[in-house]
């Protein structure tokens, strides 16, 4: 997890860590913030999610990025600052392109690749030791929404399986597996190249 700290055009973000990081160009990363809020007579601490930061540029130790906040920021009455400030959280995931691992419409790994793509996500999880971490599931909007939705799970299911027993480094505890179907595309699904894109695994590092 790397921390924010606005540049002085206040557009611009100052990242903590860069390339020794894993971080490069053209990466997108979530942004938190920890805040507290009264439950119950007591605080508890609870994070949430301002939006995304596109990585611009990328040196050891630094890097730069721009901040796209999430929708429905500005109607949360618990965020005061709509903008990432001093100490929120940068916190990275990785992409995969889901049709590297699955057929079309199916949950079943493919054997060729998959060694070689879920390599990645253990690289992934040295360079920032995570704590906790979650695997996404992503469909386009083509087809039936509730397939879409039982697919996203499968897929995401079937890697945190497939991770847990295959590589020591990932352990029962530390993973979950979500899926959210066709609700939350990156790009618009207008195009066979875009529906593409929405088509994915991301690996989210949680803490």
């Amino acid at each position: 997890m790397t921390k924010v700290v606005p540049a002085a055009e206040g557009r611009i973000y100052f990242i903590d860590r860069g390339i020794d990081a894993s971080i490069k160009v053209g990466d997108v990363l979530n942004v938190f913030r920890d805040i507290q809020v009264r439950s119950a007579g007591s605080r508890k601490s609870l994070r949430v999610q301002l939006g995304t930061m596109a990585i611009v540029s990328s040196e050891t130790g630094v890097s730069l990025g721009r901040f796209i906040p999430a929708a429905g920021l500005d109607e949360d009455p618990m965020i005061r600052m709509k903008t990432p400030v001093k100490n929120d959280l940068v916190i990275p995931k990785l992409k995969i392109d889901a049709s590297v691992l699955f057929d079309a419409g199916a949950a079943t790994l493919q054997a060729q690749v998959v060694k070689e793509e879920l390599d990645k996500v253990v690289d992934f999880v040295r360079s920032f030791n995570p704590s906790k971490l979650t695997i996404e599931g992503h469909t386009d909007s083509d087809g039936d929404e509730g397939a879409n939705q039982t697919l996203s799970e499968l897929r995401a299911e079937m890697i945190m399986n497939y991770l847990i027993n295959n590589y020591e480094e990932i352990r029962p505890a530390m993973i979950t597996a979500r899926g959210y179907g066709e609700t939350r595309p990156i790009v618009t699904n207008d195009t066979p190249e875009n529906r593409a894109l929405n088509r994915r695994i991301e690996i989210v590092v949680l803490e």
